[in-house]
This record gives structure tokens, sequence and C-alpha cells, in this order.
């Protein structure tokens, strides 16, 4: 299945993207002779997928779809933006995007307004 070269596809894009809008980052390994690497790992994993049979991209496709459906149907229904009902895990439910604690403090992982 042609998942595995198309996640290394994200992969090297995600680098020489994160590298452009994000540049003070901190780094936690060294991509060598950025950003040749990178792109070239991204053409020849890209050139790998084009050379696998058709019968695979479609099963690729059938399994991405999927997952996709999978995906969007559990997120609709365990969204904590869905409305005011409780979390499933029982936490206060999110209010105009801010979560409310027990303790009247707002959730870290929350944005700042």
């Amino acid at each position: 299945m042609p998942t595995g070269l198309i996640a290394f596809v994200a992969v090297a894009a995600a680098v020489v993207v994160l590298r452009r809008i994000a540049p003070d980052a901190p780094r936690t390994f060294r991509v060598p002779l950025y950003p040749v690497v990178p792109v070239l790992c991204a053409l020849s994993c890209l050139y790998l997928a084009y050379l696998l049979p058709g019968i695979t991209w479609t099963l690729f496709a059938v399994w991405l779809l999927l997952a996709a459906g999978l995906y969007l149907c559990f997120g609709r229904r365990h969204s904590r933006l869905r409305g005011n009902e409780a979390a499933p895990d029982g936490e206060a439910p999110v209010t105009d995007g801010v979560a409310a604690s027990s303790a009247g403090e707002s959730d870290p992982r929350a944005p700042r307004v």
C-alpha cells in the first residue's frame, strides 16, 4: 500500500514548510543538505508510489475514504463544540471556544483570546 510512501512525502514536505513558516522554532534534529534532502525524499517517494499498480491505488483510495468517513462520524458525535452537552469524560462543555474547568480557570489547551 502507498500509505507509507505518502506519509514520507508528507513528512518531507512538512520539514520544508515548517522551516519556512517557523524559522525560530527549536529543532530536535538536523537535516543534512537542507532543502535538497527533503525535496529528493519527497520526489523519490512519489516516484515509487507512481510505479505501484492501479489496484494498489484503488485499495488505498477505498481505505482512505472509509477511514475519513469513520473519523468524521466519530468527530461529529464526540465533538465538544457540538453543543452544551457534557463532554464524554465528564468535563465541562466548551462555551464560545473556551473550555471552563471546575476550578474556574480556563483549560490550558484552549486558545488564548
